[in-house]
């Protein structure tokens, strides 16, 4: 439960910043997610700090590459404001991936995907 107020009080702190990096936090999210999952369903052997590392710095990759596609425009330069907001969606990504990994459950041979919940 700690994990979601983190992530809720994290994602609605960035909707009074402007749109740009709320996109790149965004994306950084999703990214992050995904990776949260991924880690902590395929290295369990890992702590969770080192999949949390690892998922984050994975989840990072495509900001940095954005950023690097930035500076190379005439009318553009590489913003580490965009970084920071890239690094704290995909660090709030990987902490709710991590979270939604540990109820969630997939059967790829019979299509199944589900998702328990406890109360």
């Amino acid at each position: 439960m700690k994990y979601i107020f983190l992530i809720f009080i994290v994602t609605t702190t960035v909707f009074a910043i402007d749109s740009d990096k709320q996109k790149h936090f965004g994306v950084s999210f999703a990214f992050g997610t995904a990776t949260g999952i991924y880690m902590d369903r395929n290295y369990e052997e890992n702590s969770y700090t080192t999949n949390l590392i690892i998922g984050t710095s994975i989840a990072m990759i495509p900001g940095v590459l954005k950023e690097v596609y930035d500076d190379r425009q005439d009318d553009n330069d590489f913003d580490e404001a965009d970084l920071a907001y890239d690094f704290a969606g995909s660090l709030a990504g990987n902490i709710l991936g991590n979270y939604l990994s540990e109820n969630l459950f997939v059967d790829v041979k019979n299509k199944k995907l589900s998702y328990n919940i406890k109360f």
